[in-house]
């Protein structure tokens, strides 16, 4: 089982995933599934991680 140090240094990368990948389901009704680029994607994570 991690220590209290070891679980901090993973949670970032979990959010990092997350916000990742809920921000590409969000563009999926705007572009298609393929299409959107890395900008647009980049436009989105700080919409995402708002509603966190």
């Amino acid at each position: 089982m991690p220590n209290r140090s070891e679980t901090l240094v993973i949670t970032p990368a979990l959010l990092r995933d997350w916000a990742h990948a809920v921000s590409g389901q969000r563009l999926v009704p705007r572009y298609g599934r393929i299409g959107f680029l890395a900008r647009e994607l980049l436009d989105e994570i700080p919409h995402t991680l708002a509603t966190v």
